[in-house]
């Protein structure tokens, strides 16, 4: 009897593991956000139309906006295209989408479901994040490797497939930050086995899906390489997935290939800072500037036992960073730090207690609005969903809500903090070698 208590207990993890399963089927077709309908109308165009310059047909007809790296358009195109077998409407509902706001719609996902009904809108919803249940299963084939290196423990698996920062930006808003995750991740295990070069190319794919990778590629060169001759080879590496997939574009207007992710990246989302959080601009990215250069000094000049280790920790040290210095921080991004904390933190109830802290600090004063909380909920009834009360606004009947925000805040950085006072402790006083 003992025995197979033991054995139910050992295989526990497993049980989360397909509990995860279950929650995710359940989410994926009742939830979304505004931002997973602009990720998915624009690819028919791909499917439908040969058009593989998105970004210049994009220019022509609404060209303040900024569309996301040029390889989730062929990506996501490439999932569409199979959805076709087992969807005739998909299609048609996200082209009625993107007409409508190429004619100047603005709205949140409830009022697009309203402005756009599909009779199939669950099926059609969880066909739109298969893409993310796929490679949400290879990050964790990715990292039962780690497991079988022993680097991580079992049970971080179960941690991964439950963390709730995963399961709000994959399977509840619909964003695709999963998949650079997953070029991350076998980036970093390619680390392991030594090969640098594939490991660059692989952030380097990362970053053709979110420009944020591209962190971390000058921090891995600088670790595992010395030569000046071999930094600019690595570095020409990691930018070919980009640049192959931009080809379209530079052929066709080079100016704009250029301009798409400079001066729209950075003014497309130019908002006013009110409150607290209103500190300047310069401050904070010089901050983030010299704690870059920081890091990047010390890649180069730490010599350590564990390159990896190292390699973990300053990325880690680079996505806080972010994180608590970019105004335009998303809650969703908050997916982005779970990798290195696994990686990083090997006592699986640290690194919990860490993401639920992480997790439930920076909701506290990044999700507020309607259409990041209940609202995500639309596609069961969008009127009543997108007219519920937020938690802060019921908070703010019985207290001032700022004082709930400020604290979640001063947890969040210095819990940040004290990560990156371990890490530099670690990497410098513990690990460094005569």
């Amino acid at each position: 009897m003992k025995l197979k208590g033991h054995k139910i207990f050992e295989n526990l993890y497993l049980y989360l593991i397909a509990l995860s399963f279950a929650i995710k089927f359940i989410l994926m077709p009742i939830s979304v956000h505004a931002d997973l309908f602009s990720i998915n109308y624009y690819p028919p165009l791909l499917v439908r139309h040969n058009v593989w310059d998105v970004y210049s047909y994009i220019d022509k007809t609404k060209p303040s906006l900024f569309f996301y790296p040029p390889l989730s358009y062929y990506l996501i195109g490439a999932f569409q295209y199979f959805d076709q077998l087992f969807s005739d409407t998909f299609l048609d509902w996200m082209d009625a989408q993107r007409t409508l706001y190429e004619q100047g719609f603005k709205g949140q996902a409830s009022q697009y479901i309203i402005a756009v009904p599909n009779p199939h809108i669950f099926r059609d919803l969880f066909l739109a994040k298969i893409p993310y249940f796929v490679f949400d299963i290879f990050s964790l084939i990715i990292l039962w490797q780690f497991v079988k290196k022993k680097i991580i423990n079992k049970w971080a698996l179960a941690l991964w497939f439950l963390n709730p920062a995963l399961l709000y930006n994959s399977y509840i808003f619909g964003h695709l930050d999963i998949i650079p995750i997953f070029f991350i991740l076998l980036g970093f295990y390619f680390l392991t086995k030594g090969k640098i070069a594939t490991s660059v190319f692989s952030l380097g794919v990362a970053g053709a899906f979110k420009l944020y990778p591209f962190m971390l590629v000058p921090l891995i060169i600088l670790v595992f390489s010395k030569s000046p001759k071999e930094w600019f080879k690595l570095g020409f590496i990691s930018t070919l997935p980009f640049f192959i997939a931009l080809l379209p574009t530079i052929i066709n207007n080079p100016h704009l290939a250029i301009s798409a992710f400079t001066v729209k990246l950075f003014n497309a989302y130019h908002t006013d800072i009110r409150g607290w959080e209103r500190y300047s601009d310069l401050i904070k990215y010089t901050i983030i500037f010299v704690s870059y250069l920081s890091l990047l000094f010390l890649s180069w000049k730490l010599k350590v036992k564990d390159k990896f280790e190292l390699t973990v920790g300053v990325s880690l040290i680079s996505i806080l960073l972010l994180l608590n210095f970019v105004f335009r921080a998303h809650f969703h991004y908050l997916l982005w730090v779970a990798p290195y904390i696994i990686l990083w933190f090997k006592n699986v109830k640290t690194a919990t207690l860490i993401i639920l802290l992480q997790t439930i600090s920076f909701a506290s004063y990044k999700i507020l609005a309607n259409q990041l909380q209940a609202g995500l909920f639309a596609p069961l009834n969008p009127k009543y969903f997108s007219t519920l009360p937020t938690f802060n606004e019921l908070i703010g009947q019985v207290m001032p809500y700022r004082i709930i925000s400020t604290i979640g805040f001063l947890i969040f950085s210095l819990l940040s903090l004290w990560i990156i006072g371990q890490i530099l402790t670690k990497i410098i006083f513990q690990e460094e070698i005569n």
